[in-house]
């Protein structure tokens, strides 16, 4: 379930002091149009220099917002992060959805929810939390899970699982799988946004 979302939220006082400095040398250069039209009518380089301060200006703030994005901090949660424990155990519930219905998943996958399932073909959040009856399978069980953060609004999950289910021959047999979940933190709420299944083949 791998995507990938790169989103930024600059710190108040930094994008202040961005448009602050911006608007300081529009100012700045504004106050001298009168002298600088005296002098570029006298020496036309003044005209060229003026354009390369508000160019050079337009520059540095630009590069002043951007440069922090690329920035952005990662770190693998710890177990006992009360972050990580929730996102596992929201990925449990959702493995175990293959055995038996699991009702709190409606308000953890978001509206805008996005997967990609094992055969390729995408679902949304309506596909995402269906129970088909016809298809239950047994002994539903989730592997490990790794839980990598970048910044404090993205997390990416990492985890395998296997359940018992029969196949279309009628014999049983495991399936198992890995996955990449996306999560996503908006009011204040974590979601998940994105996801993408792998079937593997089960370890002996």
């Amino acid at each position: 379930m791998i995507h990938f979302m790169s989103i930024y939220h600059p710190p108040f006082t930094f994008v202040v002091s961005c448009i602050g400095l911006a608007v300081a040398d529009l100012v700045l250069v504004r106050g001298r149009s009168k002298t600088m039209a005296l002098v570029n009518a006298a020496v036309p380089l003044g005209g060229y220099m003026s354009r390369t301060i508000v160019f050079i200006a337009t520059i540095s703030f630009l590069g002043c917002l951007t440069t922090p994005s690329i920035a952005q901090d990662s770190r693998w949660g710890s177990p006992d992060d009360p972050t990580v424990k929730f996102i596992i155990a929201i990925e449990s519930k959702w493995a175990n959805s293959s055995c038996s219905p699991q009702t709190e998943l409606k308000v953890v996958i978001a509206d805008d929810f996005q997967g990609t399932a094992t055969d390729g073909h995408r679902y949304d959040k309506a596909e995402a939390i269906a129970t088909d009856p016809k298809v239950v399978a047994r002994d539903c069980q989730l592997g490990e899970v790794k839980v990598r953060f970048f910044g404090d609004s993205i997390a990416i999950a990492y985890g395998a699982e296997n359940r018992i289910r029969k196949a279309e021959d009628g014999k049983e047999a495991t399936r198992c799988q890995v996955w990449t979940d996306t999560w996503l933190k908006r009011n204040g709420q974590w979601q998940i946004v994105a996801a993408q299944d792998t079937v593997i083949p089960c370890p002996r």
